[in-house]
């Protein structure tokens, strides 16, 4: 549950927008408005009420990046006394805390280490924090030990929690707008947690119980889907294999080249051929048939990166001799364009039954909205585009059997459009 930031779906909303704290940005609620607070109760009491066997509960608090800037903070901290930003994050966190602790004393209640990391043992103390919440160190680079937190006073502070926890991922950690999910990397990320876990972890972090794999579908509520989670499932299934023996202890090596992982991972998921590691196996290997929940997915995306190559090619032979200037004035090479239209025409068949059979096999999984999300989000801007100079040339070479004379255009002026000056 998000009980700070990450509260866009709330905070957008024009009924709520006075909680923001800072009231430009939706991201973040203040806990200097009373209101906040009966707000958060009813959300965890809902989890709760869903959730009544739960035994962990993530309470997120991660990237808080506004502090003191809703206009009721003034009185606020005349009245509490909290005069930083770090002393209002945990002033923020104890409330919540203490409420989940009251309605069910035996969850352990986990948070995001990223603005945890910036408190002092004092303020920790002061908020009694220290035995209440769990941090989760997360980091999802293929090298772990870049991350700040490894050394030094951070991770000081990290060990004198009663428990601490570490977090991977399998996917949505690479990019905003990535779609295809690499492998390689969330593989790698495994197995640099599992060398610290050999080496530093346990010199430093006695009080350190496990890692979680986690995987994101947006960076924000306000951004794009990213790598969809049926699609993804190939990566999950790697990076779970990386943690089971015996491809925990096996010497590191390159994971192309583990062909023991590789069979371990097609058996697992019913697949005909190889799993695909990256979006050049996408371009240039046979599309794996696997029998895993959602596996239709799969095999669309990598047979749209097959696709986007065959309409690459054919765009490049069209782009000869149709262009932008051909479609503004409307004339066309007539022969070339009967050739353009034959080369474009299968294509535009192929682009329609990707539709189809990809919102088929999304609506199977996700709401109809989510397919339609993710088609304008990274293939209908493309696809109309094609479609637009495909329906240009069949109406040209239907239509055209005389041309106006050069020079086209016939005029001195380029036209350009600029804002208007107010």
């Amino acid at each position: 549950m998000k009980a700070s930031s990450h509260l866009e779906f709330l905070l957008k909303l024009k009924e709520f927008s006075d909680l923001r704290e800072n009231p430009k940005y939706p991201q973040v609620i203040t806990p200097c408005i009373n209101r906040t607070y009966s707000i958060l109760f009813a959300m965890i009491d809902q989890y709760l009420n869903l959730h009544p066997h739960m035994r962990l509960f993530h309470i997120g608090h991660d990237e808080v990046y506004y502090f003191l800037t809703n206009p009721a903070c003034e009185e606020f901290q005349r009245l509490t006394g909290v005069s930083t930003q770090h002393e209002l994050f945990a002033y923020h966190l104890s409330i919540i805390a203490n409420y989940i602790r009251e309605k069910n004393p035996n969850l352990s209640l986990f948070v995001w280490h990223d603005v945890l990391q910036n408190l002092n043992i004092n303020i920790l103390k002061k908020y009694q924090l220290m035995n209440v919440i769990n941090p989760i160190v997360w980091s999802y680079r293929e090298d772990i030990s870049v991350e700040g937190f490894i050394v030094g006073s951070q991770a000081n502070l990290f060990g004198q929690f009663k428990s601490l926890w570490g977090a991977s991922a399998f996917k949505g950690a690479t990019d905003e707008i990535a779609t295809i999910s690499d492998v390689k990397h969330y593989y790698e990320n495994q197995v640099s947690w599992i060398q610290q876990l050999n080496s530093y972890i346990p010199t430093k972090w006695k009080n350190f119980d496990g890692v979680m794999l986690t995987g994101w579908s947006r960076y924000d509520h306000f951004l794009s889907l990213c790598e969809l989670l049926p699609y993804s499932i190939p990566a999950m299934a790697f990076s779970l294999a990386a943690w089971k023996e015996p491809f925990k202890s096996l010497p590191r090596a390159s994971l192309y080249s583990n062909s023991q992982l590789k069979e371990y991972i097609g058996k697992q998921l019913q697949c005909s051929s190889s799993i695909h590691l990256n979006i050049q196996e996408h371009a240039n290997k046979l599309i794996p048939k696997c029998k895993f929940p959602g596996a239709a997915i799969y095999e669309s995306m990598i047979f749209l990166v097959q696709l986007w190559i065959k309409v690459e090619e054919v765009e490049s032979f069209v782009n000869k001799f149709v262009t932008d200037l051909h479609v503004k004035y409307n004339y066309i090479h007539l022969k070339r364009g009967e050739e353009c239209l034959d080369k474009l025409t299968p294509i535009m068949n192929l682009l329609k039954k990707f539709i189809k059979s990809f919102q088929k096999s999304m609506d199977e999984v996700f709401s109809v909205q989510v397919a339609i999300e993710w088609l304008e989000t990274y293939f209908m801007k493309r696809y109309r585009l094609i479609n637009q100079k495909y329906e240009f040339i069949r109406r040209a070479v239907q239509e055209q059997r005389s041309w106006l004379p050069r020079p086209i255009p016939d005029t001195d002026k380029i036209h350009i459009i600029e804002k208007n000056k107010r």
